[in-house]
């Protein structure tokens, strides 16, 4: 089954889902940069599931929003 969120795989859509996360409307209500720092109290996601989520509020792919991030802190 695919994930219903873009850039997200299984495993982070769980992840989303144990805090509350179901839709892409759940995501945008929160915050992506807010569901990223709950997700890390109980697990240990890399930077690359920040650039997703913030890429799938934005229909984005998180690679393009990774060299936004790379570029903007250089």
């Amino acid at each position: 089954m695919k994930s219903k969120f873009r850039n997200i795989g299984h495993v982070s859509e769980s992840w989303l889902n144990e805090i509350g996360i179901f839709t892409i409307q759940d995501l945008e209500k929160l915050g992506p940069e807010k569901a990223f720092e709950l997700i890390k109290k109980n697990h240990k996601p890399t930077i690359n599931l920040l650039y997703s989520l913030i890429g799938a509020v934005h229909d984005e792919d998180w690679r393009v929003i990774a060299d936004i991030y790379k570029r903007k802190n250089s």
